[in-house]
C-alpha cells in the first residue's frame, strides 16, 4: 500500500480523481462518507466528485448483477469493461458498500437511478450470497461457475462452488447481517414533504413527513 497509493485511493486528492480505483470495498466506504458530508455541508465540490466517480463506476466498472471489484488481485477495480463472468471477484462486502454509497447519493439528490442500483445489488448479490438457512455465505460472487474445472485451474482458486459456513477473513457475514437489520433505511428515503419508496418488500413503517406521522403497510 505504501508503493501503490491508488490501491488506497491516496494517489490524488479526491477532487482530482477521475475513476474508481483500488480496493473496491474501501472505495465505496470512502465515497459513502464523502456523499454524506457533501449533503450535510452543502459542499458543491464534494458533490461533483461523488457524481463524477459514481458515473464512471456504474457506466464502465460494474457487473450486471450490481457488483464491483472484478479482479482477485487486491479485491480491486480493474480497467474499464474488464468484467469477466467466471473469474470476477465481486466480493459480497463490495455490494453492501455499493448500497451504502447509493443510499447517500439518493439522500443527496433524489434520483431513481440510485434506488435502481441499490435494488440490483441487494437482490442479485447481497441476498444471493447468503443461504436460506442464514448460516452459509459466498465471499466472492462470479456470474459463472464450472465446478468440475475449479480443482484443476488455479485461476479459480478464489471461487467456491458452494456457500461456506465461515471464512478466515469473516467480513461478509456480519456485513450482510448489518445491512439486513438496517434495511428500513434503504427501503425509504424521507424528504421534508415527501416519502420515496426505493425497494419493495413486505413491511410496515411510521415516518414523520412534514411534521405529520405517515404510516405505511405493504
Amino acid at each position: 500500500m505504501d508503493e501503490n497509493k491508488a490501491y488506497s485511493q491516496a494517489h490524488l486528492p479526491l477532487s482530482e480523481q477521475r475513476t474508481a480505483t483500488g480496493h473496491a470495498v474501501r472505495f465505496v466506504y470512502l465515497m459513502t462518507a464523502v456523499a454524506h458530508l457533501a449533503r450535510l455541508r452543502q459542499n458543491e465540490q464534494q458533490r461533483q466528485t461523488c457524481l463524477r466517480l459514481w458515473q464512471k463506476m456504474v457506466q464502465r466498472q460494474i457487473c450486471v448483477i450490481g457488483a464491483i471489484g472484478s479482479q482477485r488481485a487486491g479485491e480491486a477495480f480493474s480497467s474499464d469493461y474488464d468484467l469477466p463472468n467466471d473469474t470476477a471477484y465481486v466480493e459480497s462486502c463490495a455490494s453492501v458498500g455499493l448500497m451504502m454509497f447509493a443510499r447517500r447519493m439518493l439522500e443527496m439528490e433524489l434520483d431513481g437511478r440510485y434506488g435502481d442500483l441499490m435494488e440490483r445489488a441487494l437482490y442479485n448479490t447481497v441476498l444471493g450470497s447468503i443461504a436460506f438457512d442464514g448460516r452459509h455465505y459466498f465471499y466472492v460472487n462470479p456470474l459463472e461457475v464450472h465446478p468440475k474445472t475449479l480443482r484443476y485451474n488455479g485461476i479459480y482458486n478464489h471461487v467456491s462452488p458452494v456457500r461456506r459456513r465461515w471464512f478466515g477473513c469473516a467480513c461478509c457475514p456480519p456485513n450482510i447481517a448489518r445491512l439486513c437489520t438496517s434495511i428500513g433505511h434503504y427501503i425509504y428515503t424521507a424528504s421534508t414533504d415527501a416519502l420515496y419508496v426505493n425497494l419493495y418488500g413486505g413491511n410496515r413503517v411510521a415516518i414523520s413527513v412534514d411534521g405529520h406521522a405517515l404510516r405505511l403497510l405493504s
